[in-house]
């Protein structure tokens, strides 16, 4: 009889458990990205890129540099169909670099620079800039504008020096823009999903000036830890945008392109709360970038390390342009 009352009180206790985990493993999860009204959020973005540069298959140099980008987000806007519109600001860079085994330090919390980089041409340009971003009802970036925005690039379109033109309107594009604002990256899909779904989608994102694409970028739901969702994309065949132009480390005073061998793989991972409020990001790529240099053609092996944490959310209202 005790045996009996031992087995019953056994499974009293154990089936309420195995009905819990039922319910978590098929549980679906909104998922969204958004802004609050009057709420401003504070980021921190770290670009470290690491290249090593071959010439004929010999290792030649090795660089290195560290963007860090502060930026704040506010002025939260609802707009029709399910779109919304946010206010973008960098508020502070700091940039080091080794090349050819001279550092480089700067940042806009002084005006002096240690020592003498033309590279930094790439970066400043974007110091205070303000911009406002729509965001679609599918988290991608629908649009960038703003009154300043366009002055300064009506400004810019003015440089009578072809390499600093094409440098300072490279760094204020839309596409540099969106690259340091844009959290997601087409990585949140909007709706309902459960732990481990799947699905696909195109991912673009500019590595040291030319953009790489993976058209089937595959991506997992794979953890909800009890305050954010954990969700990853992988891009196995990245293939780059050969009609972009830029300046690499090492060869500041030319505009270069890459050839279609170029290749690359990559990861983006975004932890997001119920609520829509992305919290870090993590983003690793290794790209085989091979240049087309009218002198001696070289290949650099550029290996990236992008992380985004939110550092502070506040109440403060914004000025509108």
């Amino acid at each position: 009889m005790k045996t009996l009352k031992f087995i019953l009180v056994l499974c009293f206790i154990s089936s309420p458990m195995l009905i819990t985990q039922s319910d978590v493993s098929s549980r679906q999860y909104k998922i969204q990205y958004t802004f609050f009204d009057k709420l401003t959020n504070f980021y921190k973005m770290d670009y470290t890129v690491k290249v090593k540069r071959f010439e004929e298959d010999k290792l030649v140099k090795e660089y290195s540099r560290t963007m860090t980008v502060y930026l704040s987000f506010g002025h939260f806007k609802p707009l029709e169909e399910s779109f919304f519109e946010v206010g973008v600001q960098f508020d502070s860079l700091v940039y080091i670099a080794e090349i050819d085994s001279v550092s480089y330090h700067w940042s806009t919390n002084s005006d002096d620079l240690i020592g003498e980089d033309d590279f930094l041409n790439t970066v400043f340009p974007i110091q205070g800039k303000f911009f406002r971003m729509t965001v679609s009802p599918y988290f991608d970036v629908a649009k960038i504008e703003g009154t300043i925005l366009q002055e300064n690039r009506d400004y810019y379109a003015k440089i009578p020096d072809e390499l600093m033109r094409t440098i300072w309107q490279k760094t204020n594009s839309d596409i540099n823009l969106q690259f340091i604002s844009d959290l997601p990256k087409s990585v949140l899909k909007n709706g309902r999903f459960a732990i481990d779904s799947t699905w696909q989608s195109k991912f673009v994102i500019p590595i040291e000036g030319v953009r790489y694409s993976c058209d089937t970028a595959n991506t997992i739901f794979y953890l909800y830890d009890g305050k954010n969702f954990h969700i990853k994309s992988e891009m196995e065949n990245m293939y780059p945008n050969t009609g972009d132009i830029t300046t690499v480390l090492g060869k500041e005073k030319k505009l270069l392109s890459v050839d279609s061998n170029s290749s690359g793989k990559g990861s983006w991972d975004v932890n997001v709360t119920p609520r829509g409020l992305i919290n870090a990001v993590v983003g690793k790529f290794e790209i085989e970038a091979n240049y087309k240099d009218e002198t001696k053609p070289f290949k650099d092996l550029i290996s990236v390390d992008i992380k985004y944490e939110l550092i502070d959310s506040k109440r403060i209202s914004w000025v509108s342009e």
